[in-house]
């Protein structure tokens, strides 16, 4: 006997409708609101040696707010938001091929994004853009968790590597921004033809 849940067109629909609305919930907060396109740092140095450093990005304050939101859906866990757990929806029959595609592709993306190295450098290796979200989340703005948080405290006593890594942070949030805004898309898409489907629903 195959005890392979069967996912239903409605089950589908109001999986998908529950995570856009948490999605769209993300891009409400405020660090949408105040990040430029020209977000970044500037740096500058005189002649004594002494370093000036400015950051263009949003304050900590919209960022921690944002990280309490995207932490739902990306951190490892067993949070019901968490984008992996949109997969088992994604092989449903009412799910068309290009649908699961374009899923999956999104995912590769994002395992692609997570192992991507930062700009800089520590200990001889460049450090991940997952190792960056792990370090500023667990150690600073979402827990300051033992052994992350020494991290997070070692990088931040090297000022101008702290302030780039901290982009670098800001840089990973846009990213996962992006990966909910593709995946808003496409469910959104799903749930329009499925509801064409259903009769009173």
């Amino acid at each position: 006997m195959n005890s392979k849940k069967i996912i239903k067109e409605a089950d589908v629909i109001s999986k998908l409708e529950d995570f856009n609305r948490f999605v769209k919930e993300v891009f409400t907060l405020s660090f949408i609101q105040k990040l430029s396109p020209s977000y970044g740092i500037s740096l500058e140095i005189d002649k004594h040696g002494k370093s000036k450093i400015d950051l263009n990005i949003p304050d900590d304050e919209s960022i921690k707010a944002i990280v309490s939101d995207l932490r739902r859906f990306f951190q490892n866990g067993n949070d019901t938001l968490r984008i992996h757990k949109l997969q088992v929806y994604y092989q449903a029959k009412c799910i068309e091929v290009s649908e699961r595609r374009f899923y999956g592709e999104v995912m590769s993306y994002l395992a692609t994004f997570n192992s991507e190295p930062s700009r800089c450098e520590i200990e001889n290796g460049r450090i991940t853009n997952e190792k960056v979200w792990e370090v500023f989340m667990y150690g600073r703005f979402s827990h300051r968790s033992k052994g992350t948080k020494d991290v997070h405290d070692a990088w931040e006593k090297d000022k101008v590597m702290y302030a780039i890594l901290k982009v670098e942070f800001v840089k990973v949030l846009i990213g996962y921004c992006n990966i909910l805004s593709s995946l808003h898309a496409l469910n959104k898409k799903i749930i329009d033809r499925l509801k064409q489907t259903i009769t009173n629903f």
